[in-house]
C-alpha cells in the first residue's frame, strides 16, 4: 500500500466529476470516477485542485453518500 499526495491522485483519476450541491452538469456516462464528499468539506488546497474538474449535481437536495451512489448506478444503467 502506498500513501499518495491528493494532487497526484486527482491527476490519475479517469474522467472524474465532483458531485456537489452547486454542480452545473448532469451525471453522464462520460464520467468514470465520481468524487463524493463526507461530513467534512475539502480544505482550501483541495478545493483548488477539485475546481479544475467538472462539477455535477444529482438533485436539488443534500443526500447521504449511500443514496448518491445508488442514484449514480441508476443513471449509468439507463
Amino acid at each position: 500500500m502506498k500513501r499518495e499526495d491528493f494532487s497526484e491522485l486527482i491527476k490519475k483519476l479517469p474522467n472524474p466529476v465532483l458531485l456537489n450541491e452547486t454542480g452545473n452538469k448532469k451525471i453522464s456516462t462520460k464520467y468514470q470516477t465520481f468524487i463524493l464528499g463526507d461530513d467534512r468539506d475539502p480544505n482550501e488546497e483541495e478545493m483548488v485542485l477539485l475546481s479544475k474538474i467538472d462539477c455535477a449535481k444529482i438533485g436539488e437536495f443534500s443526500l447521504l453518500t449511500s443514496a448518491c451512489i445508488t442514484l449514480i448506478h441508476h443513471s449509468l444503467d439507463e
